[in-house]
């Protein structure tokens, strides 16, 4: 995500299996590795305000930060790290507002158009051209990043996801593969503000602009499997969500310092009778005679878990494993990445383990610190 502020570090992002974490600075990028944590490729001189990496290839795609003609935000360059060489360089009309990629697709977002390419050559296969304004690149792509799926799952899975009309709260689903619009959810009431797919492409959370709901649809048929409350009053920008690899938590980071974990699909195990418990049940049992408003308060999930940064500082959070214990991983735009283990009994507060500085300040020279694998 692009973090605004007056900071240095102007752009983080996790590759599709959150194993690489790429970072744009005023001053360079720069790619590391998350688990154990180390510097992988480093580049000074260049200002980014959007880097992507594809897996853990060697092939990234960068976006300046600047109006000159080697920094540009309306120019898309595909590099190879480990060879040091710029494969494309592409030019448009606008700024560059996101990019996405998985190993069938690379997308582009300007504020009023969606470019599709084919990674494997980079030639353009679709532009769509019926989008509302999108000046903060709102949209999501799914990874196709399952173990044991096929091609032709894989393909069956490539799904975009963008908002469908100025003002509303709908979502667009569309095929990348066979280029067709699959569905148009009704996500809810106030504009989208946030998108994720988790890694089969078959689940999408959705955020609005409020940051109190949250919502998870089927994909592509659009039909809603939870819905997610993080407050009742304050409202929140959310920054980023992210599913496990499991699908069964859901991470969500916004300006507030909180970063919260929804547990999925997951049966509670049977409870001694409470004051709550009759108090739940009784809520329930009534539902269909209460004003739905209500209704929906009681029923909505909360967050298990919770992980807090610094106050006032941008973040973007993703949830990976470290010794197979489920971990949530925090970039800040003060420069940090941390590290905070979840319990996925208890829940609550969860404890931070790790904290690791990313902003290139101690990165000596340019060029390979490390080789990366080089499977695409």
């Amino acid at each position: 995500m692009r973090f605004e502020g007056d900071g240095d570090v102007l752009f983080a992002s996790f590759n599709q299996d959150r194993t690489r974490m790429c970072i744009g600075t005023t001053n360079g990028y720069y790619i590391y590795a998350c688990n154990p944590f180390s510097l992988l490729y480093a580049k000074e001189g260049e200002s980014t305000s959007i880097l992507e990496m594809l897996f853990n290839t060697s092939l990234v795609a960068h976006v300046g930060a600047g109006d000159d003609a080697d920094s540009t935000q309306r120019c898309l360059k595909m590099i190879n790290t480990k060879r040091e060489k710029e494969i494309i360089r592409m030019n448009y009309r606008g700024k560059v507002r996101s990019v996405c990629m998985n190993r069938q697709r690379l997308v582009l977002l300007l504020e009023d158009l969606i470019y599709i390419y084919d990674v494997a050559n980079m030639k353009l296969v679709h532009v769509i051209s019926s989008t509302p304004s999108n000046p903060k690149g709102i949209c999501a792509l799914a990874s196709c990043k399952v173990r044991g799926m096929d091609d032709d799952t894989v393909s069956h899975h490539n799904f975009l996801a963008y908002p469908g009309k100025t003002g509303s709260g709908e979502v667009n689903i569309y095929d990348t593969v066979n280029l067709r619009l699959m569905n148009m959810i009704e996500a809810h009431d106030s504009e989208v503000s946030c998108l994720a797919f988790n890694n089969r492409g078959d689940r999408l959370a959705t955020a609005s602009i409020k940051g109190t709901i949250f919502r998870i649809f089927t994909t592509p048929k659009g039909e809603k499997l939870y819905e997610l409350r993080r407050g009742y009053a304050t409202y929140a920008q959310i920054s980023s969500m992210c599913f496990s690899d499991s699908s069964n938590l859901l991470a969500i980071s916004s300006d507030k310092p909180t970063i919260h974990v929804f547990k999925l699909d997951v049966a509670k195990p049977a409870e001694e009778p409470s004051w709550t418990g009759y108090f739940t049940g009784g809520i329930k049992a009534v539902a269909e005679y209460m004003p739905s408003a209500v209704t929906e308060i009681f029923t909505q999930e909360r967050s298990f878990a919770q992980a807090s940064v610094a106050e006032g500082v941008s973040h973007t959070a993703a949830l990976a494993e470290e010794e197979g214990q489920p971990i949530i991983m925090a970039v800040t735009s003060d420069g940090y990445l941390h590290k905070f283990k979840i319990d996925l009994v208890e829940g609550g507060e969860c404890e931070e383990i790790k904290k690791h500085v990313v902003d290139g300040s101690r990165t000596v020279s340019s060029g390979p610190a490390e080789e990366t694998t080089d499977d695409y």
